[in-house]
């Protein structure tokens, strides 16, 4: 019994040892990519900042391109009514200014 008891404690003992070593190894791959993947992330994330600053300055031009074209769109609205009016055939002729 003394031997089964010797076999059941080196069968088990090799069988944590087992266990132990695979956790550990999977835990030591894990923290190593997790090294490696924080400068990726970082990378990634300075990568990022610069594409919404680069977006941030775009949209603020468009913004100003917006109020460029409004302005403009009322230029060509009051010279639509100009021309509109010089044609209207219900309008009076021009006047003799000298009395």
């Amino acid at each position: 019994m003394s031997i089964l008891v010797v076999i059941l404690g080196l069968v088990g003992g090799l069988t944590i040892i087992g266990v132990v070593d695979k956790v550990g190894s999977a835990l030591a791959a894990r923290l190593k990519n997790t090294a490696a993947d924080a400068a990726e992330l970082q990378r990634r994330l300075a990568e990022l900042e610069h594409r919404l600053a680069d977006t941030d300055a775009r949209l603020q031009d468009l913004a100003a391109e917006d109020d460029r074209m409004l302005d403009l769109e009322e230029r060509v609205e009051f010279a639509e009514r100009v021309l509109q009016q010089l044609r209207d055939p219900g309008r009076l002729p021009p006047g003799n200014s000298t009395p």
